[in-house]
C-alpha cells in the first residue's frame, strides 16, 4: 500500500528483487526450540491446569485495570497484518502468497492436533473475539506465523512496530483474560515455528538487505558503486551482490551482517561438535571474517594464483561488513556441461590449487562452485573459510573436494587424469584418505550423493591412477549412529544399577521433584555443578604436564558415572591414567640442552582456560 504523506512515499514492502532469498541455520534452530516449546505448553495445559489459572487470574488482576487499551492493541495489530497481507496481494507477491498460506495451513495442522491432545475439540475457535477460545490462542498464533513469515521483507519502521505490537499483544491477551498463560505460549510457540519451517523449506529475506542499503553503505566508504543486484545464487552465511562501477568494471559484493554471523557460529559449533576437523585461523567476528578473507585473497595472489582483484574490506555504517572484489557475474563452473570444460581448463585448475597450497593455504571450500571461468582460464573465488599456514590435512581435504566436485563435473576418468598431471601424484595420494561423506562440505556431500558417486570406488580408482596401494579413510567423525545406541545402553543399564542397588526410580524422583522448592531445586544443581572445578583444578595440580581446565572438569563429571559402575577405585585411575597419556603426560620428553625452559602464561582459545606453556629461550 503506497501513498503519498507529507510529501514521502510511504510503503509497507521493501523492494522486490531476484536472490533476495535464502536458507538460514538459524531457521531450522528456532524451529526446533519452537517444537520443544510448543510441547511443554501442552504439557502444562494438560498436567497442570488449576497452576495456569491461577498465574492467569494473577495477571488478569494486576494488568486488567487497563482493558480498553489491551483491546485497542488486540486491534490494532488485527488490522496492521489485515493490511500487510492486502498489501501482499495488491503487489501481487505471490511468493509471499504462498509463504502465508502454507504457514497457515501449518498452524492449524499442528495447533488441532496439540489441541485435541489437551482438550475436547480440534479446532479451538470462537466466532466472539474477545471470549477465550482455548488451547492454542489461535488469533495470537495467526499474526505471529504471520509476522514470521512477511517480517523479513517490511521496511525497517513497519518492521519494528510490529514486533512491539506482537509482544504487547502478547501481554494483552493474558491482561484481558481471553488466554492462559498456556494458550498464549502455545500459540507464541506454534506461529514462529511454523513461520521458520515455511522459511527452512522456501528461504527468506532475512539476512540479504536491500540492494539500495548496501549499495549506499558501499558509497560511504567509497567504492564507486553504479548498479548493484543480489546475485542469484546465495550461500548459507552470507549475502551476496554482483554489479559494476560507473566505469563498467565488475564488482562482487559479500556482506556479513548479525544474522550472517550467527549462521556461521551455529554451522561451526554444529561441525565442532560432529567432525573432527583440522584447526582452523578463520575468525568468528564480522569485521575480522572479511579481513581475513581480503587477506588470504591478497596472499593467494601473490603466490601465483589466479584470484579476483580485492577493492575493499570494511565495515559499513549499518554494522554490516562486506568485502569487495572485483569478479565477473558468471555461472561457476559446476554450472557447465561436461563438453564445456576441456581437458586444459581441469588441468589449469589443478595448477592453481598447487600453487596455492605450496603456500600453505587452504581454501576450505575448494569445490567447482567457488572456480569461475574468466577469459577461458579458472578463477578461484571465495577464501571466506580459507586457512592461512594450513595443516597437511588441511591441503589434503581440499585435494579430496575438489576430486570429488571434478568428478560429479566431467566423470571420474578425466578428473583423476587431470588431477594426477596438474597437482601431482603426492596431492592425490595425500587425499585419499579424505575421499569420504565426513569430510566433504555440505554442498559437495549433497553433490555426491545426488550424482550417485561411490566414493569406494573413487578411493580405488585413484589409488590405481596413483600407482599406490587403497589407503583407510581418516577418522573424521566424532558422534555416529552407535554412539547414541551406546548412550542409551548405558543410561538404561545406570537406571537398572540404581533402582535394584538404592531402590529409586523415577516414580521416587518424581515424587521428590513435586516436593520441592524450584529455587533451591536449580540452586542445587548449580551448586553440584560448581564442585568438579575445584576437583579439575587439584587434578592439574597434580600432574606435571599443564592440562587444560575444560576437559578436566568433563571428567571429573564423568567419575560419577564411572563409581557407580565399577567397584572401588581401579575405574577412576583406569580414567585418569588413560586421560593425562591422551594430553601428553606420561611421555618421556627430551628437552634441548642449548635451551633454558620456563614457563609463561596464555589463554588458550582451543580449551578456554589460563594453561602454563613451555617456551624455550636461547641461553
Amino acid at each position: 500500500m503506497r501513498s503519498r504523506l507529507r510529501g514521502h512515499n510511504f510503503a509497507l514492502l521493501t523492494t522486490t528483487e531476484a536472490g533476495r532469498r535464502n536458507r538460514r541455520t538459524v531457521d531450522a534452530v528456532l524451529l526446533a526450540v519452537m517444537a520443544l516449546f510448543a510441547g511443554a505448553a501442552a504439557v502444562i495445559a494438560e498436567s497442570a491446569p488449576g497452576e495456569d489459572a491461577d498465574v492467569g487470574h494473577s495477571v488478569v488482576t494486576l494488568l486488567g485495570w487497563a482493558e480498553g487499551l489491551w483491546r485497542a492493541v488486540v486491534v490494532a495489530l488485527l488490522v496492521l497484518v489485515f493490511c500487510i497481507v492486502f498489501d501482499i496481494v495488491v503487489h501481487r507477491r505471490w511468493a509471499l502468497v504462498r509463504d502465508v498460506l502454507v504457514a497457515l495451513v501449518v498452524l492449524a495442522v499442528a495447533g488441532s492436533v496439540l489441541g485435541r491432545a489437551v482438550g475436547p475439540d480440534w479446532f479451538a475457535i470462537d466466532n466472539d473475539l474477545w471470549s477465550p477460545w482455548g488451547f492454542p490462542e489461535y488469533r495470537l498464533a495467526t499474526v505471529i506465523a504471520v509476522a514470521t513469515v512477511v517480517g523479513p521483507e517490511l521496511v525497517v519502521p513497519v518492521r519494528r512496530f510490529l514486533g512491539w505490537q506482537v509482544a504487547l499483544a502478547v501481554v494483552a491477551v493474558l491482561a484481558l483474560g481471553i488466554a492462559l498463560p498456556s494458550d498464549a505460549l502455545g500459540a507464541l510457540a506454534l506461529g514462529l515455528g511454523s513461520g521458520a519451517l515455511v522459511r527452512v523449506l522456501f528461504g527468506s529475506a532475512a539476512g540479504v538487505p536491500p540492494s539500495d542499503h548496501i549499495r549506499h553503505s558501499m558509497l560511504a566508504l567509497g567504492v564507486d558503486v553504479e548498479v548493484l543486484r543480489p546475485w542469484t545464487r546465495q550461500e548459507r552465511g552470507a549475502a551476496t551482490y554482483t554489479g559494476h562501477d560507473r566505469d563498467g568494471r565488475p564488482l562482487h559484493v559479500r556482506v556479513l551482517g548479525r544474522d550472517a554471523q550467527d549462521t556461521q557460529r551455529l554451522a561451526r559449533r554444529w561441525r565442532l561438535l560432529v567432525y573432527r576437523d583440522p584447526p582452523r585461523s578463520a575468525p568468528i567476528g564480522r569485521l575480522e571474517q572479511v579481513e581475513h578473507e581480503a587477506l588470504a585473497t591478497l596472499l593467494a595472489a601473490q603466490a601465483g594464483v589466479r584470484v579476483p582483484e580485492v577493492v575493499m574490506a570494511a565495515l559499513g555504517p549499518g554494522g554490516d561488513a562486506g568485502v569487495v572484489t572485483r569478479q565477473r557475474e558468471v555461472e561457476p563452473l559446476e554450472a557447465l556441461s561436461a563438453d564445456q570444460v576441456g581437458d586444459e581448463t581441469l588441468l589449469d585448475l589443478w595448477r592453481q590449487v598447487a600453487r596455492l597450497h605450496s603456500a600453505g593455504i587452504s581454501h576450505g571450500r575448494l569445490n567447482a562452485s567457488h572456480v569461475i571461468l574468466d577469459g577461458g582460464q579458472p578463477v578461484l573465488v571465495g577464501f571466506g573459510a580459507a586457512t592461512l599456514g594450513a595443516p597437511q590435512s588441511s591441503l589434503d581435504i581440499d585435494v579430496a573436494e575438489l576430486l570429488i566436485a571434478c568428478t560429479v563435473l566431467v566423470g571420474p576418468e578425466r578428473a583423476l587424469a587431470s588431477a594426477v598431471n596438474g597437482a601431482g601424484v603426492d596431492a592425490v595420494t595425500g587425499g585419499l584418505p579424505y575421499l569420504q561423506r565426513a569430510a566433504l562440505t555440505p554442498h559437495t556431500r549433497d553433490l555426491a550423493r545426488t550424482n550417485d558417486v561411490a566414493l569406494m570406488e573413487l578411493r580405488a580408482a585413484a589409488a590405481q591412477a596413483t600407482r599406490t596401494e587403497p589407503v583407510d579413510i581418516a577418522p573424521m567423525r566424532r558422534i555416529r549412529g552407535r554412539d547414541f545406541l551406546a548412550t542409551a545402553a548405558v543410561a538404561f543399564a545406570a537406571y537398572l544399577l540404581i533402582s535394584q542397588l538404592a531402590e529409586i526410580g523415577f516414580g521416587t524422583i518424581a515424587d521428590n521433584l513435586r516436593h520441592a522448592e524450584p529455587a533451591w531445586l536449580v540452586t542445587g544443581l548449580l551448586l553440584a555443578q560448581v564442585a568438579f572445578i575445584p576437583e579439575a583444578i587439584s587434578l592439574r595440580g597434580a600432574v606435571v604436564t599443564p592440562l587444560p581446565l575444560l576437559p578436566c572438569v568433563a571428567l571429573e563429571s564423568a567419575f560419577k558415572f564411572i563409581r557407580l559402575t565399577v567397584p572401588g577405585s581401579a575405574g577412576t585411575i583406569a580414567a585418569i591414567v588413560r586421560f593425562v597419556q591422551r594430553w601428553g603426560a606420561l611421555q618421556r620428553r627430551r628437552w634441548p640442552r642449548a635451551r633454558s625452559t620456563t614457563w609463561r602464561r596464555r589463554w588458550c582459545r582451543s580449551c578456554w582456560c589460563w594453561s602454563c606453556c613451555r617456551s624455550s629461550i636461547s641461553t
